[in-house]
């Protein structure tokens, strides 16, 4: 008899999910008809891909890592390995204002000793790390751990670029765990930064004596590492093949699931309702609610208590003679402390030239986050002046140069924030998964916000579905 499953939300969480079921369920030997809702009228989420005078234009995330195992995976399926294309050597380098300059940040934490984005204090405050004590505080925010192991000023530098570009979030407020897991586990196994890098990186050589060219490599903070990857044609490749493999129903939004009398599932949609045996949801942490309110409003009101905050995005494009600085780099972020109307800026063209006609150049300016939220909601005239101005300083643009391209995209709910409550928001939706059988949660709300995280979550969900629903697993 065949089986069926509802997936609720078409990002790149849901179809991931969708494929890892049907393989999944058919290497057990078991028919399963899967669904993916989608409530808008393309899947993909915050992932869509256009072009425009010959620019690869992205709305959501600039690219991914290669870090994970299951992504690398999925795309070999897909067929799409030829299609990969790495970031620009040149995109190693990373800048970031300071002190109402553009500098370079290292490629190490040792650089750190002779760049000029630090004062001495802060500098030597930096070689005391490894005698800072460790701590097991699961509670402690990025900042406060930041501060405590490499000093404030680095914290406030080094660490508040890292959180703005990453989640566009206050340091102050991210829950290390959570959000940067590597780093507190860094501390814990190795009790010190830096003395887990020279641990790493001896297991690094030792890795390559045994097998030449394999090896993870490991950020100086543990923050996260690898090299920056896209296709040819922008992340949308990977969506658009993803949803070959499923079916998936557009403009069908999900508006409450009930438990039948027989034990199935029944998703009540805008169009009609589907019967299911399992249902996976990978909605935003503020539509649970509506959907899954009726079930356990306690649980979900857990659940649901995850911020998000907006962040637009502007895309500029410029032949590459009206910009008069240096494009040689990732492109820069900006503390808070240096209190600008920006986030921070990647020069899309430098990283993946292939997204950009030669000789031209194309800017991707974010805005708003979690300490200027209001800026990340203005009406697009105003965010594409507020950006422009600040490249126009910080790039040397002639405010008289006309962009061939320009291109507001908003997002009033952008990016997830892993706060002090988070762990009790995951806590939440594993109790409901275990209280109502089949029913099972994901997507970048609760265990990873990286497109990569989602994948590999999807991916172990798939396997954890397709065992539930043989009976080899109870829940």
């Amino acid at each position: 008899m065949e089986r069926r499953v509802v997936v609720i939300g078409g990002g790149i969480s849901g179809l991931a999910i969708a494929e890892a079921v049907s393989r999944h369920t058919s290497d057990l030997g078991i028919p399963t008809r899967v669904t993916v809702l989608e409530a808008g009228p393309a899947p993909g989420g915050k992932i869509q891909t256009t072009s425009e005078s010959g620019f690869v234009l992205e709305t959501g995330p600039h690219g991914f890592l290669d870090r994970e195992p299951k992504m690398t995976a999925l795309i070999d399926r897909l067929d799409l390995s030829d299609q990969l294309i790495k970031a620009n050597t040149h995109a190693a380098r990373r800048f970031i204002v300071r002190n109402h300059k553009l500098r370079q940040l290292p490629m190490s934490l040792w650089g750190g000793m002779t760049g000029d984005f630090l004062s001495w204090h802060g500098k030597l405050r930096l070689l005391l790390e490894p005698f800072v004590r460790k701590r097991s505080d699961s509670t402690e925010s990025v900042f406060q751990f930041a501060a405590r192991r490499i000093g404030r000023e680095a914290a406030e530098v080094l660490i508040d670029a890292m959180v703005t570009g990453i989640y566009g979030g206050d340091p102050t407020e991210i829950n290390l765990k959570a959000a940067f897991p590597r780093m507190y586990e860094l501390e814990q196994d190795y009790g010190s930064l830096v003395l887990a890098q020279f641990a790493l990186a001896k297991e690094k050589r030792q890795q390559r004596k045994l097998a030449p060219g394999n090896g993870a490599s490991s950020a100086s903070l543990g923050a996260p590492t690898g090299v920056l990857h896209s296709f040819t044609k922008g992340l949308g490749v990977i969506i658009d093949a993803l949803s070959r493999q499923t079916e998936v129903c557009t403009e069908t939004s999900a508006q409450r699931v009930e438990r039948r009398p027989d034990g199935k599932w029944q998703v009540v949609t805008n169009q009609a309702p589907i019967e299911a045996d399992g249902i996976i949801s990978t909605l935003p942490a503020f539509s649970v609610p509506k959907v899954f309110g009726g079930l356990d409003p306690a649980q979900v009101e857990l659940a649901a208590a995850v911020p998000y905050v907006p962040c637009s995005v502007v895309v500029h494009c410029f032949p590459r003679s009206a910009v008069h600085r240096p494009v040689n780099g990732f492109g820069f972020l900006v503390p808070g402390q240096e209190r600008r109307s920006i986030l921070g800026s990647i020069w899309a063209s430098t990283v993946f030239p292939k997204h950009a006609p030669q000789g031209m150049v194309m800017f991707r300016t974010m805005l708003g986050g979690a300490r200027r939220p209001e800026l990340g909601m203005l009406p697009a005239d105003e965010l594409a002046k507020v950006a422009r101005d600040e490249l126009n300083h910080w790039m040397g643009i002639s405010p008289t140069a006309q962009p061939l391209v320009q291109r507001v995209i908003p997002w009033e709910r952008a990016i997830p924030q892993y706060v002090s409550n988070h762990e009790a928001a995951v806590a939440a939706v594993d109790r409901m998964e275990q209280a109502h059988r089949g029913l099972f949660f994901a997507g970048n709300a609760y265990r990873g916000v990286a497109m990569i995280s989602c994948v590999a979550y999807g991916d172990k969900l798939g396997e954890r579905v397709a065992r539930w629903i043989s009976g080899k697993d109870q829940v």
